[in-house]
């Protein structure tokens, strides 16, 4: 199954070509269609995320800023050995990242459609 988590990570630990952390299910409960019950307390979810350590040398710096959160994507299973929900990450940035790309982006795209 895949899954988006965003949020600040936990701890990270190094663990040769890997980090783990850890991310908490969102404080409070997404909205959801009318006719389903509520969910449960998510921020008492805990999620084990495994993340390649290429990928996370691309997001170590940002994700030092109180500001900004991680979005990972990945592979949700259940980890037997921690008894925990984990998460395999297969793309990991963050908000601020992603809103650099599109800065970035924008004027020379406006700049290119100028051109044509």
């Amino acid at each position: 199954m895949k899954v988006t988590l965003i949020g600040r990570p936990g701890k990270v630990s190094h663990q040769g070509p890997f980090v783990m952390t850890t991310m908490r299910g969102p404080v409070k409960a997404a909205s959801l269609p009318k006719g389903l019950p509520e969910m449960p307390p998510a921020s008492k979810l805990l999620y084990v995320v495994y993340i390649a350590d290429k990928q996370w040398q691309k997001v170590k710096e940002a994700s030092q800023s109180p500001d900004d959160v991680l979005i990972v994507e990945g592979h949700l299973t259940y980890d037997e050995e921690l008894k925990k929900m984990s998460v395999f990450a297969t793309n990991v940035t963050t908000k601020g990242l992603e809103q650099a790309k599109r800065g970035r982006a924008t004027p020379q795209a406006a700049q290119e459609g100028r051109e044509a």
